[in-house]
């Protein structure tokens, strides 16, 4: 698979929190445990465009490159 990942170092709190907010909300909408072989492509897209996109954000975010690819996790979770 040829995608780029990131580690955090032990001992460096600093260098997680981002990490931890975005599965914090990815939580929201895929709990522990999902079977991600019963999510779909569009599901997975609409959550995207929700994280990416939040209500009462102004239309500068339009703007701006998606922060979060849900597509990429699936990868790393499933492999393919």
């Amino acid at each position: 698979m040829d995608c780029q990942s990131y580690f955090a170092h032990p001992y460096s709190s600093w260098e997680r929190g981002l990490n931890e907010n975005t599965n914090g909300l990815i939580r929201q909408y895929f709990p522990k445990k999902t079977d991600f072989d019963q999510i779909g492509h569009d599901q997975i897209t609409e959550v995207e465009s929700k994280l990416n996109r939040p209500p009462g954000k102004s239309s500068l975010t339009d703007l701006l490159p998606p922060l979060i690819d849900l597509t990429i996790h699936r990868k790393i979770l499933l492999g393919v």
